[in-house]
């Protein structure tokens, strides 16, 4: 987890919980501090440029499964009743936060091939989206939160990176084709073949002529290079949505 002792006056505090690396980071251990840090991901860097004034904790997997395994009383398996993918983690998660003290829930998943979004349309993109987004949502208010965020890329955290070109411009100072950036939130394709359209396949290929290959670090560049109204025009289902949820806290 990561912390601050001090916030500032109109400052509110969220709880944010992801899967991997490469979307919220991770704890490192710091040899100049003997402690463990947490190093931010992209979805900290967009939180921060959507919305300034939250301050962020993030908690990681195995904090999160000790917690919840402490949590199964009778009482809480009948509230968890019902909830459905994503929902029963969330319904944890809400409570953690709500707890603890904090403004803000907010929960990452992607909508990726676990939870079904194999297809390239958007009509069925955003129905996958709505589908996950609801049950993220519908666990963090059941858990508790009065202000849910539920963070779901169409179909994962690649797909924003790939949201805007003129990123790649100025962190590696070239200017990769203009058609490699179209609709990434429709991406998709066979995992397993390198060549294929699967998101994290093609960012690979992109970032290979950038003379890079694919990382925690150089996601964080790609997003803090990124603008958030272009990320939502060229990501409309998941990003922008994402963007108005958080813009209503402040």
């Amino acid at each position: 987890m990561n912390s601050r002792k001090h916030w500032r006056a109109n400052t509110m505090r969220m709880f944010l919980t992801g899967e991997g690396p490469t979307d919220c980071g991770r704890e490192q251990f710091d040899r100049r501090t003997a402690q463990n840090i947490w190093q931010d991901g992209p979805v900290q860097i967009y939180i921060r440029k959507i919305n300034p004034t939250i301050q962020i904790d993030t908690y990681g997997k195995h904090r999160l499964r000790d917690a919840s395994s402490t949590r199964k009383t009778r009482r809480n398996q009948r509230s968890i009743r019902g909830l459905e993918g994503h929902g029963e983690k969330a319904f944890f998660v809400a409570q953690l936060a709500t707890e603890m003290g904090y403004d803000i829930a907010a929960m990452y998943v992607d909508a990726d091939k676990s939870s079904g979004s194999t297809q390239k349309d958007s009509a069925s993109c955003q129905k996958r989206y709505d589908l996950v987004k609801g049950q993220v949502l519908t666990g963090l208010q059941r858990g508790g939160a009065a202000r849910p965020v539920a963070i779901v890329p169409v179909k994962m955290i690649e797909c924003w990176i790939l949201g805007d070109r003129n990123a790649f411009v100025d962190v590696f100072g070239m200017a990769p084709d203009h058609k490699l950036f179209r609709s990434p939130e429709l991406l998709w394709g066979n995992e397993y073949d390198s060549n294929s359209d699967y998101p994290k396949n093609y960012l690979s290929r992109i970032l290979e002529t950038c003379g890079v290959h694919s990382s925690q670090a150089i996601f964080v560049s790609i997003a803090d290079a990124s603008a958030i109204e272009t990320l939502c025009k060229t990501c409309p289902i998941s990003f922008a949505d994402f963007a108005a949820q958080l813009s209503t806290y402040t």
